[in-house]
């Protein structure tokens, strides 16, 4: 895990699992959230002591596969991450970790075709998946016991959707591994392509992508740099 400046004129390593990180997130007490593909677990950092533990990976049933993707429900006090699964079979799904005491449990259990990216519903209502390998982006909503309801295809891609994030009016954006493109859904069900380099060269193969105020960085792992560009609307917040 790095801390780069938010100019990009620096960069530092803060800790290391040892093993290959994906998707990260942050809670309000500045712990950071890491899914590990190598040790298929996901890590806890507390950033103020730099104590790093191995958080949750699964429970005594089923064990998590790869997971990929954390997002923070501090309504609900849980981080839902997405399970990849496998690379060419479908499988289950997303999981719900207490935020306290890192109790698993899988959330959402039906076959889903290698769930990736993430974004929590500025209300707090839905949690949208990016289904690499069907090219579509998911919403399941999220029931008042916490139970995940029945999923629903809200967009489908002409590329390979990785990572997503959220803007303050309920737009989507997914960053695309293949082609290198970015896409916007609108809340109205719309999708617009936003950037395409067809020759992946500043947006070389991106996976996350992450709102700071109207900018939005992607990291690309084609050619292992961080990507910033204006989007003209903030993010949706976090906490």
């Amino acid at each position: 895990m790095y801390k780069i400046d938010p100019e990009g004129n620096s960069i530092q390593l803060i800790a290391s699992t040892g093993g290959f990180s994906l998707g990260m997130a942050f809670d309000a007490e500045e712990n950071l959230y890491v899914c590990d593909n190598m040790h298929a677990a996901v890590f806890k950092l507390n950033t103020k002591s730099g104590e790093l533990v191995r958080f949750a990976d699964g429970n005594d049933r089923q064990k998590m596969k790869i997971p990929n993707f954390p997002v923070v429900d501090h309504k609900r006090s849980c981080l839902y991450v997405s399970d990849s699964y496998h690379f060419s079979e479908n499988g289950p799904g997303i999981w719900k970790v207490d935020l306290q005491t890192g109790q698993s449990e899988l959330w959402y259990g039906e076959a889903m075709r290698f769930a990736n990216g993430l974004a929590l519903a500025p209300d707090g209502h839905s949690l949208y998946a990016a289904e690499t390998f069907d090219r579509r982006i998911s919403r399941l909503p999220i029931l008042e016991n916490g139970t995940a309801g029945q999923k629903e295809e809200i967009a489908r891609l002409e590329a390979l959707p990785d990572g997503l994030a959220i803007d303050r009016e309920g737009n989507i954006y997914a960053s695309c591994y293949e082609p290198s493109r970015l896409y916007k859904i609108t809340s109205e069900g719309e999708v617009q392509l936003l950037i395409d380099d067809p020759e992946a060269h500043t947006l070389c193969h991106p996976t996350n992508c992450a709102f700071k105020g109207t900018e939005m960085y992607t990291t690309n792992l084609g050619r292992w740099h961080i990507t910033k560009f204006e989007v003209g609307i903030e993010g949706a917040d976090l906490f």
